[in-house]
């Protein structure tokens, strides 16, 4: 299991295997990573923000810092090793995550490194690929195939259902 928690000073912090929460609030856990702040700062303005796609979403902050979450397709319901997908209060709430760090941006590219992930890789590069003309983003860790992200004004379906 691995839970990322974002402060509301943007603060990030990871923990993997058990944790226990109190009204919102970690209580006690073992924490394997904490990221305080940027690294280095490009102008990131033109990728910060929530990116969707029909089964996945995207954050991107200021400083570089990206969570991605995405579907596993496998319920913990029916098969709880995780990561897997959880259902309750009428959502969906995916088991995948990956948080990575962007370190530079030269035209429509960005690139990075993957801090942690559910699933492999854990670690490694990260490619990031902004598209203007479509609203979106195709997030592509390690030379994997990617996964594209839109913001409201991308043509339908182009990111899903």
């Amino acid at each position: 299991m691995l839970l990322v928690a974002v402060k509301t000073n943007g603060q990030v912090q990871i923990y993997h295997d058990t944790y226990m929460v109190s009204h919102g609030a970690i209580t006690q856990g073992t924490q394997t990573l904490q990221l305080t702040g940027p690294r280095m700062a490009p102008a990131f303005a033109a990728l910060v923000g929530n990116w969707y796609g029909h089964d996945r979403i995207l954050t991107i902050s200021a400083n570089g810092l990206g969570v991605a979450h995405f579907r596993m397709f496998r319920w913990c319901s029916t098969s709880p090793a995780p990561p897997c997908d959880t259902f309750g209060n009428l959502n969906i709430y995916p088991g995948g995550v990956t948080v990575f760090q962007l370190t530079g941006f030269n035209g429509n590219q960005a690139t990075g490194y993957i801090e942690d992930a559910s699933v492999p890789p854990a670690s490694g590069h990260i490619g990031l690929t902004l598209n203007q003309a479509t609203h979106s983003v195709t997030l592509t860790p390690m030379n994997q195939a990617g996964l594209t992200y839109c913001r409201p004004g991308a043509p339908a379906g182009y990111c899903g259902a």
